[in-house]
């Protein structure tokens, strides 16, 4: 925490920008550098004149590990299933895996490595990358409050980002929203 609000505080970032403003800045050519993710590729790939390059997140902890997340394809539970609408949404599923480069031009990772292993991914720039890369990524634990205990993290980063609160007392804040949480 400290470490990020060095960045704010040397003004190596933006205090008070939405994300979009941050990639402007960056396909403008206003910002020199961008901690994003990968979703972003595609729209600097389109971005007319901006050269750029990618690399991993450093490594800046003791662990090299990164946050990441991913997109689910679900099939919704039925006390009567209609076997034709499953199957229907199955082979969707399916076709949506075996054809994950065209994810991967958003700059999306596929989920399948015979996907990575095609000829028309391997030309994609970056995307090796970032399939290399994904080897560091570690997600969250599954479970319903999940996205609740983001918000309660996020909402104690934005306080110490404000100069509301301290980092010790952020991670107070958190530890506190996310123990009254899984109370429940």
């Amino acid at each position: 925490i400290k470490y990020m609000k060095d960045l704010y505080d040397k003004e190596y970032s933006p205090l008070h920008s939405e994300y979009m403003e941050n990639v402007n800045l960056f396909r403008n050519g206003e910002a020199a550098s961008l901690l994003t993710g990968v979703w972003i590729t595609g729209t600097l790939e389109n971005t007319e004149g901006l050269d750029f390059g990618v690399i991993p997140m450093p490594k800046i902890f003791e662990d090299r590990s990164v946050w990441g997340d991913s997109h689910t394809l679900v099939i919704p539970y039925a006390r009567n299933v209609n076997e034709e609408k499953q199957k229907a949404a199955l082979t969707f599923a399916k076709w949506a895996t075996d054809h994950g480069e065209l994810w991967a031009k958003a700059g999306h990772i596929p989920s399948k490595t015979t996907v990575t292993e095609k000829e028309e991914f391997q030309n994609m720039p970056y995307r090796m990358d970032y399939v290399k890369a994904a080897d560091y990524v570690r997600f969250d634990s599954a479970g319903s409050y999940t996205w609740s205990i983001r918000t309660e993290i996020t909402t104690a980063l934005s306080k110490v980002w404000n100069d509301e609160i301290t980092a010790e007392e952020a991670v107070d804040q958190a530890v506190k929203g996310i123990e009254r949480l899984l109370s429940r």
